[in-house]
């Protein structure tokens, strides 16, 4: 079982979920909620992407390189959108009132703001932790190479 990938794959499920539900109640900044779901969904499947890779380096059989072009092509607009919502959230100053004009969910905006921070701290340890003996880094010459870090890996 690779708990690590268990405990970071609530991150982007819950944004897709709550990116929909509150999509309309940001007047504010109305693409907030649609950006949120939209990172949510690539997420997802930059998630799948990383499980699928490291359980083939797990089970001993080296990852493609088509896998390995994935997940980098991945990481970095998940990064740049991650930056531009923190920027949105950061410059925002909702209201809270549901008849002001700068009207914003207090759920949502409360949850924004955490789901940054988890992620940001998902980033942080999956990059500390995980990527720089891998295989899957992006500056790798291939992927025949199996991962010498097995920090993340746990047999139930």
């Amino acid at each position: 079982m690779h708990v690590v990938h268990l405990l970071f794959a609530h991150i982007p499920i819950s944004a897709i979920i709550l990116g929909w539900l509150f999509n309309r109640t940001c007047p504010h900044t109305p693409i907030l909620p649609t950006f949120m779901t939209v990172v949510g969904a690539v997420s997802v499947v930059f998630m799948g992407i990383w499980i699928a890779v490291s359980c083939c380096e797990h089970s001993g059989t080296p990852c493609s390189n088509r896998q390995k072009l994935a997940v980098g092509m991945l990481s970095m607009p998940i990064l740049i959108c991650m930056v531009i919502e923190m920027f949105l959230v950061a410059h925002l100053s909702p209201n809270f009132d549901p008849t002001a004009e700068y009207y914003c969910s207090k759920m949502f905006y409360s949850f924004v703001i955490c789901k940054e921070v988890v992620s940001a701290a998902a980033i942080i340890i999956a990059a500390l932790f995980y990527f720089p003996g891998s295989g899957l880094h992006c500056c790798w010459p291939n992927c025949s190479f199996l991962s010498r870090g097995r920090a993340f890996y746990i047999r139930v």
